[in-house]
């Protein structure tokens, strides 16, 4: 089935446009409906306010998850770049831009947790909440509003402390300072390296450039091909990504 394209823009001043034309959120979800029984693609830009999302934003962005339609974002009002169903920037050349951290990271996270219907759990029983996706674990206060939202719907409680902790007290020692490596082929993954080249694990980029966005400052560890790339801050664990593995044709490309 051929695939039909609209486009969402929502502004500061709270207005939603949909292909051009002003829409309430109930006359977008209205339409919404008749696009999916087409199976269309949505392109979604929203304008800057701060870095922050809008509360309109959060809306829109909230009723496209429940809609369960294929979602490409974008941090242009003409949609001259968006990003492939792995989180990676594609530019109107085809030519791949993952350094660009001006790009909407959350968005792009939480479009991936929810599409790929990953099981969100919650530890919140010690002090500092926790919240893994079977991926990714991130300890914090705040969490990013759209991000908040979604993990706020979490199916599971699990003591995941007990994992941070271990990763706490092992970050020294055998594991090794590193650096991320982007893949030229956008397969949705980079390699991330140690500083002296004896030890990489290849992780999701999305997962990445999240903790990257998040914890600016922090230093990037690794321990081996089948270890968690862990992200520290003032020698405690933020973050963790679980590492897969490549195929052979995938190691001989990098």
């Amino acid at each position: 089935m051929n695939r039909t394209m609209a486009e969402i823009k929502v502004f500061n001043s709270g207005k939603i446009y949909l292909n051009g034309n002003n829409v309430t959120l109930e006359q977008m979800k209205k339409e919404l409906t008749k696009l999916k029984s087409v199976s269309s693609e949505i392109y979604f830009n929203r304008e800057l306010e701060k870095n922050n999302y809008s509360p309109e934003s959060l809306q829109v962005i909230q009723t496209l998850t429940e809609f369960r339609m294929l979602i490409h974002f974008s941090d242009k009002t003409d949609f001259s770049n968006n990003f492939d169903e792995n989180g990676i920037p594609i530019l109107n050349t085809g030519k791949i831009n993952a350094l660009n951290t001006n790009l909407d990271v959350v968005a792009q996270l939480c479009q991936h947790i929810f599409q790929n219907g990953k099981e969100v759990i919650m530890d919140t029983n010690h002090g500092d909440a926790v919240w893994f996706d079977g991926a990714m674990l991130e300890v914090g206060t705040n969490f990013p509003a759209a991000l908040q939202q979604l993990i706020a719907r979490h199916t599971q409680y699990h003591d995941i402390w007990q994992l941070v902790r271990q990763l706490d007290a092992e970050n020294t020692g055998e594991w090794k300072d590193a650096s991320v490596i982007y893949s030229a082929q956008g397969a949705g993954y980079v390699n991330v390296k140690s500083l002296d080249g004896k030890v990489r694990a290849s992780v999701n980029s999305i997962y990445v450039e999240y903790l990257n966005q998040r914890y600016p400052t922090a230093s990037i560890r690794v321990k081996g091909d089948s270890e968690p790339v862990i992200f520290v801050v003032a020698g405690r664990v933020r973050g963790a990504v679980m590492p897969y593995e490549l195929t052979n044709n995938e190691e001989e490309k990098n």
